[in-house]
Formats: structure tokens, sequence, C-alpha cells
């Protein structure tokens, strides 16, 4: 709360994380701030630079308003967790455990107030994996698309995302299915869109990189 009320300068908010600087000179060559930041940035993709350059340099150095921000993505970050457990367990005592055990976790509340990628990262995941459940739930194409496209821009703040497609062809196997055959052919054809479409974003990314430093 502390660095919310600007007690602490920003020199002083980016010294706390290592990364944070990284991430910092990422998103300046990203933005076109600087020339400098270009090899950070090819090391830590796009995701989390754009992220914390927006507050950094286009809004002029709003940290606080950055950890504000991804201390309400966390807190949303829980609901969705009850909301997921939900829809895998039908019981809401284990999904009102499973949302508290994430809202009174310390190592959550400390990663909402510090500029590194873990907030933003398992927002964008478990928003991806409730919605791939609820579309294998409901057979609804816009859970399916919304899911691939929060699993593209995981990849791009979290490179370690680009072996979660097999997680979801394990949870699809795996999904007891009901109605005729001819209903299933079709949430599966769903289902490799939503995979798709979460391989297209980091795969533009490669592209700019293959052309950018061949």
């Amino acid at each position: 709360m502390s660095l919310m009320f600007s007690q602490h300068s920003p020199a002083r908010f980016i010294e706390l994380f290592p990364d944070t600087m990284t991430y910092l000179k990422a998103a300046g060559g990203l933005l076109g701030i600087t020339d400098r930041g270009k090899y950070e940035l090819y090391m830590t993709g796009p995701g989390y630079p754009f992220f914390l350059g927006f507050f950094a340099y286009i809004i002029g150095r709003a940290y606080w308003l950055m950890i504000l921000i991804q201390i309400i993505i966390s807190s949303i970050s829980c609901v969705i967790i009850y909301m997921t457990a939900i829809l895998l367990t039908k019981n809401r005592i284990i999904s009102v455990i499973a949302g508290l055990l994430a809202a009174v976790s310390l190592t959550s509340i400390s990663l909402a107030s510090a500029a590194l990628t873990e907030t933003l990262f398992f927002f964008l995941f478990i928003s991806m994996l409730y919605l791939f459940l609820k579309g294998l739930s409901e057979n609804r194409w816009w859970y399916f698309v919304a899911s691939g496209i929060l699993g593209g821009l995981s990849i791009l703040v979290r490179s370690v995302a680009l072996f979660y497609p097999l997680l979801l062809i394990i949870f699809a196997l795996l999904y007891p299915f009901t109605g005729i055959a001819s209903h299933h052919k079709n949430k599966y054809r769903k289902i490799v869109v939503a995979i798709l479409l979460f391989v297209l974003l980091p795969a533009v990314w490669v592209i700019r990189n293959t052309a950018a430093y061949n």
C-alpha cells in the first residue's frame, strides 16, 4: 500500500526487483521510446513490457495505478478460481475453499504488488482455462474463441504457456461429452479453433522476431 500512495519514488520501485528493470528496458524498446532494450524484448516477449510500458512511459510513471490494477485482476483471479472449481467439482464448499485459499495466499498478495509477470500471466491463464471448460460444457463458439485469444496473450506474457495447448487437449479428451455424435464433431472443431488461436498470436511474434533478428 505504501507504493500506491507514493511513499516510494519510481526509482526505488524499479529497484525492488531486478527483473523489473529488464521489463522496463524491453518496454522502452517495444514502444519506440529508446533503441535500447531490444535484447530484453527478445528475451521476455512483448506481453508484460507492453503492460508495464503503458504505465511507465505513456501515462508518466503511474506505477501506483499499475499496482492497483494488478491487485484488482489478482482479486478477479480468485473469483475465477472459484468459478472454475464449480465447473470441475460441482461442489460449492470445495469451490469456496479454493477461492479463499487463493485470496489469502501471501505469494499472490505480494506478487500483485510487484512489477513482475506473475499476476497478469495467472489472470490470463485462469481466464483461458475457465472459458475453455465453459465451452466444453455449453458448446458455444465465443467461449472457445475467447479462450484461444487469452491463451495466446498468456504466451506473450510468459513463454512457458506455449505448452498449455497440450493441457487443453488433455482436458478435451477427458471431458465426459454427452449427446449425439454430430454434436461431438462440432465441439471438436471448436476445440481445434481454440488451440489454433492459442498459437496464432505467439506465431506472429515469432515471425516478427525472425524478420527483425534473422
